[in-house]
């Protein structure tokens, strides 16, 4: 008998180009594959909105580092993107129209035959999911892993209650907090709907000697440095946490990535983005991990952070819930410069408080392994399925 394939609608997917882009839809489908199911990652290109999609391989196959195959299928598409306007709606409705179509010819043309459809997030993979399972019979899933929700904006409560998510298997949660943004809006029933926070690689995310990690950072091991890794906007708190370190003795400060705003400063070591290849190594150079985010899903940056052994610093707010409490992190208003200063302070004035939130970190980073997750998430939409997942296990 044929063998049938997990399929994961994707929207972005890291490429040669651009191959930090999404690094957690490419792991997550790299653990299926691991796991042992075919994995297919179905990501249409909006060719109209990024010239660069054009050139890209309309087929690959990448391998895994435990030598098992993922393809990943990019056909072109048109779209008139998400972002609030006018016509919003009927934007949106265009643009999934369009990635559904490309998604139907992509599965012809390559001979993918799905197990289960599985849409990373709501818009447009997730109405994708739910639509095209009804379409081929075929279970769907989506997983809610937004910093906000959108769902009204884009479609409509009633419509995704009554039409478009009506025949949806289940959803998956990557917090309590993007449980309840569903279940608030009505779209889905409680029995749909599983809490899974985001987990990372326990293979690659873990602590490094720490003079080593500083030396290949070119940092003093004397320095006190905290850090982030993310995007450099308004939502992460890179600002923040460089106006808290201005005013503080003894205390540098690192980011790693990109975005509109500048972090560098007299005090900053670092203000570019580093490969994801290198992440463990920032991290454990790090004496803590300061997120002043507003807003999140799960924090896959926050995650990697625990998992190398970091004591946290971040929002006290409902998104981090499931991953951080007193035993490893200091939970702050993040919008509150000199909360950030104080707690920055008592882990640079406190050799045990740092210890012991570390070991705290370290002791929660097994639950929150990548394999276990996806291993939980299949078990789940296993049962949700009546064992459809199986079907494309490998012998």
């Amino acid at each position: 008998m044929k063998k049938k394939q997990l399929v994961i609608l994707a929207n972005k997917y890291p490429n040669e180009f651009d191959p930090n882009i999404n690094v957690f839809t490419q792991q997550t489908a790299w653990t299926f594959a691991d796991l042992g199911y075919e994995c297919v990652v179905v990501c249409p290109s909006a060719v109209n909105l990024n010239k660069t999609n054009r050139k890209l391989p309309s087929e690959t196959i990448e391998t895994t580092e435990r030598g098992n195959s993922v393809r990943i299928v990019r056909p072109h598409y048109m779209s008139m993107g998400q972002r609030p306007g006018p016509f919003n709606k009927q934007r949106v409705a265009f643009t999934v129209a369009h990635y559904i179509g490309a998604t139907e010819k992509a599965l012809r043309e390559y001979s993918i035959d799905p197990a289960l459809f599985f849409g990373e997030f709501l818009c447009p993979c997730g109405v994708a999911a739910a639509k095209l399972g009804k379409a081929m019979g075929t279970p769907s899933f989506f997983q809610h892993g937004e910093a906000l929700y959108y769902g009204d904006r884009y479609f409509g409560n009633d419509s995704l209650r009554e039409s478009l998510l009506a025949n949806l298997t289940g959803a998956v949660a990557v917090s309590t907090q993007n449980k309840g943004y569903l279940l608030d809006a009505g779209i889905l029933p409680a029995e749909k709907i599983g809490v899974f926070p985001n987990g990372c690689r326990g293979d690659r995310f873990y602590p490094r000697d720490r003079s080593k990690a500083r030396l290949k950072m070119g940092w003093s091991e004397d320095l006190f440095v905290v850090g982030l890794t993310g995007s450099f906007d308004e939502r992460k708190g890179v600002m923040r946490l460089k106006s808290a370190v201005e005013t503080m003795d003894g205390v540098y400060y690192a980011c790693a990535g990109k975005g509109p705003l500048d972090p560098s400063g007299a005090r900053c070591l670092l203000s570019s983005p580093i490969d994801n290849a290198d992440l463990p190594w920032f991290l454990s150079a790090l004496d803590a991990f300061v997120l002043p985010t507003q807003n999140e899903g799960c924090c896959t940056a926050t995650v990697e952070a625990i998992s190398c052994g970091l004591p946290i610093v971040s929002a006290d707010r409902s998104f981090n819930y499931d991953i951080c409490d007193e035993s490893n992190s200091i939970l702050v208003d993040p919008n509150d410069i000199r909360s950030i200063t104080a707690a920055i302070a008592r882990l640079r004035d406190d050799d045990e408080l740092r210890a012991h939130l570390a070991k705290g970190s370290l002791d929660r980073s097994s639950s929150l392994d990548l394999r276990k997750r996806v291993a939980s998430i299949v078990e789940w939409m296993d049962e949700k399925t009546g064992g459809a997942v199986a079907s494309s296990k490998r012998a």
